[in-house]
């Protein structure tokens, strides 16, 4: 049922704030729920079984109950914004002395139809003997007609992730049921409730904070099922991907095109190009591989070799924008992760292959801008050696802390990339407007989830960057479903479904050909709140000074983050050593799952405010002179808060004036009360309904009696109905 609006008496009022007004709406929510769970809704009915919600992306640790669990949760709430990717940990325990199959029914809110898809984690082997088999892939359950299916073993525990893409024009409280009983005795049911508070202002655009997936399309299911691994990269909020495929060419002795075949990047660009927004052209492995028509090859780096190198970036990028694909569309890695051999050459020539190579990209097209990806093998010479040639850098996180290979004794890279290298970084940024992005060398099936992946796209928007990427989406030298001890580790953060792997054939009983690790599902959720962050960064200077303290705040938790991980000495081990995510957290780290969620929902709730208040010039206060502003901009397009876009998508329109009249003559202290009071932490039952009932008495008696709070009801409702139409 959707509660945003509920009925009342037809009775006169002078409009309050919606701010105001959707406060007492979740406060009166908040009670309505909790009185249920007092009245016995969604208690466990089910002998020998167990329900639980927990945080989707925790993993399981074991199948087979251990005993122990704790209080089950039958209640979860996630704040959220349309257009995004949500999910909710569901876990299940049969306590009982033979297998049970169970049926599992979702209620549709009611006024907006939410799709839900229900996963369950599968365990997999792993590279490392310590480690054992792990919790990673995550295959759909099979649905019949409305309801999905799982069987439990005796004496075992399921964990599942309840997962939804929230649709466009849900708002307010969504609240769903979730029906679970066994197929053999469908009269006892145990239910809980799944609420989504799906908030006003829609997700921030992608390109806001970029993400660059090395993906290697000859590979398995980059292949085989080309269209579904786009559609899967733009679903997880890809805006860039490798292109790592020359065209098909023979040159004539003094590097002219003789003959040139576009075909294998034509087919890979109609696949990839309607969902992913750049692509990444990296040709490094073909560079010994100009062939000249009538025998032989070009000589890497020669004067033939440096025309035909030109030649071939000029003629795909002349042949891409004919088939409507502009220059924008693509970047080039000339040389991945250069560095010198040693300190005490550098720059050598592998750097100075580098600079020749992006000089020649310039030289083919001046718009075709040039990617590095900095490894923690390159000192400071080499970075400033390199920068003048590139627009995007692409570092590697985190620098170890070890000295390698033809470092200096004692040299630390970490260190030295926070007193030296970003420094620089930041330096050419600010002069050139270059980007600045990092990337992480997977760990495969037995990489963490937590900060590789969830909490990863923060810590490098805390540390300045404003893309993310991770080697590689889909890369393993054997099956993506085994990874045997010692043996062959992969990189992959998918599964691919057409494999006849036993474990493939057990669990993805859907056919589902592109398979989502908890790990790339995870990384979804950290993108969306890297784009918040990354949109309220943007925007921070267009706020009152109240907003500009809470955005403030926000950033600082988020630095406060990066400095506990960066700092950790869980974090100083060796990468293998990062698999252990218990050290972490057993040593008291600040980051935990828990601790996300909470700073993701009040990261949210401040988008809220900050977005959804009229407050056009920043000064305060709603009043005629923010109309005025709106009034002037009417229809322009890619517009900001300072232009009249009250809602954040980019446009000065109606909506926005329905947003100023809703908060007129509000101040910028009484638009930030929603979110304050929203905003605190989660008591106990009994706490939060005596903090709701005296919050609304307060309420009631400052601004009215229920009478108004009615009337503004009604009122929202009038409003809603007008602007739907």
């Amino acid at each position: 049922m959707n509660t945003h609006v509920r009925s009342c008496e037809n009775k006169s009022y002078n409009p309050l704030s919606r701010k105001i007004e959707n406060m007492k709406e979740k406060l009166l929510n908040t009670l309505i729920v909790v009185l249920c769970c007092f009245n016995g809704v969604s208690m466990a009915a089910i002998p020998d079984f167990t329900a639980s919600f927990t945080n989707a992306f925790e993993r399981l640790d074991s199948e087979t109950y251990t005993g122990g669990g704790g209080t089950p949760v039958s209640t979860y709430g996630i704040t959220t914004l349309e257009g995004e990717y949500q999910a909710a940990g569901l876990t299940l325990t049969n306590t009982g002395a033979s297998a049970v199959t169970y049926n599992i029914a979702i209620n549709d809110p009611g006024a907006t139809t939410f799709n839900f898809d229900i996963r369950r984690q599968v365990f997999v082997n792993t590279y490392y003997p310590d480690l054992g088999d792990i919790a990673d892939a995550l295959t759909l359950l099979p649905k019949t007609g409305s309801n999905w299916q799982v069987t439990i073993p005796a004496n075992g525990v399921v964990k599942l992730s309840i997962e939804s893409q929230i649709p466009l024009g849900a708002s307010g409280l969504n609240q769903t049921t979730v029906d679970i009983y066994n197929a053999a005795v469908p009269a006892v049911t145990e239910q809980l409730s799944l609420d989504f508070n799906v908030l006003a202002p829609p997700a921030p655009d992608r390109s806001l904070y970029q993400y660059n997936a090395f993906v290697y399309p000859w590979l398995n299911v980059g292949q085989s099922n080309a269209t579904e691994v786009a559609s899967d990269l733009a679903a997880h909020g890809a805006t860039m991907m490798e292109f790592p495929t020359m065209p098909t060419v023979f040159f004539w002795p003094s590097g002219d095109i003789d003959v040139i075949d576009y075909t294998t990047l034509d087919a890979r660009l109609a696949s990839y190009g309607p969902s992913v927004d750049r692509f990444m052209l990296f040709w490094e492995s073909q560079y010994t591989q100009f062939n000249v028509t009538g025998g032989g090859t070009l000589t890497p780096h020669s004067p033939q070799w440096n025309n035909a190198f030109q030649n071939v970036v000029s003629a795909w990028l002349t042949h891409a924008a004919s088939l409507g694909y502009g220059t924008d569309r693509f970047a080039i890695l000339p040389y991945d992760e250069p560095s010198s051999s040693s300190f005490g050459t550098a720059p050598d020539q592998d750097i100075t292959d580098f600079q020749n190579v992006s000089t020649l990209a310039k030289a083919a097209n001046p718009n075709l801008d040039v990617l590095l990806t900095l490894t923690d093998y390159a000192g400071i010479t080499d970075v400033n050696a390199m920068l003048p040639y590139v627009d995007i850098v692409q570092a590697i996180s985190p620098y170890r802390t070890a000295t390698l290979a033809g470092q200096p004794a004692g040299y630390n890279p970490r260190d030295n990339y926070y007193s030296t290298i970003f420094p620089a970084l930041d330096a050419w940024r600010d002069s050139t407007g270059g980007d600045i992005w990092t990337y992480r060398i997977s760990g495969g099936k037995s990489d963490n989830v937590l900060i590789s992946h969830l909490a990863y796209p923060i810590l490098a928007f805390a540390e300045g960057a404003t893309g993310a990427g991770h080697w590689a989406y889909n890369v393993a030298s054997g099956s993506t479903w085994d990874e045997p001890l010692l043996s062959t580790l992969d990189f992959s953060l998918i599964y691919d479904g057409t494999e006849s792997h036993p474990l493939n054939l057990l669990y993805n009983v859907t056919g589902e050909n592109v398979v989502p690790s908890i790990r790339w599902q995870a990384l979804r959720a950290g993108l969306q709140n890297a784009r918040i962050l990354a949109f309220l960064k943007e925007n921070k200077s267009l706020y009152n000074a109240t907003n500009q303290t809470e955005i403030q705040d926000i950033f600082d938790e988020a630095v406060a983050m990066a400095d506990d991980f960066k700092n950790s000495a869980w974090s100083n081990g060796p990468y293998s050593y990062w698999r252990h995510i218990d050290d972490y957290l057993d040593a008291g780290g600040l980051i935990t799952f828990e601790y996300l969620a909470d700073y993701s929902n009040r990261l949210r709730l401040l988008y809220e405010d900050v977005v959804i208040n009229g407050d056009f010039n920043a000064d305060g206060d709603i009043d005629g002179d923010d109309f005025l502003r709106w009034q002037r901009n009417f229809g322009m397009g890619g517009a900001t808060i300072a232009d009249g876009d009250a809602n954040g998508d980019g446009f000065v329109d109606d909506n926005d004036l329905l947003i100023w009249e809703t908060n007129f003559g509000s101040s910028g202290a009484l638009v930030n009360q929603a979110a304050a009071i929203s905003a605190v932490p989660e008591p106990s039952a009994l706490s939060l309904v005596l903090l709701g009932c005296i919050c609304l008495s307060l309420l009631l008696c400052h601004y009215g009696t229920l009478d108004r709070v009615c009337a503004v009801k009604r009122a929202y409702a009038v409003e809603r109905a007008r602007t739907d139409r």
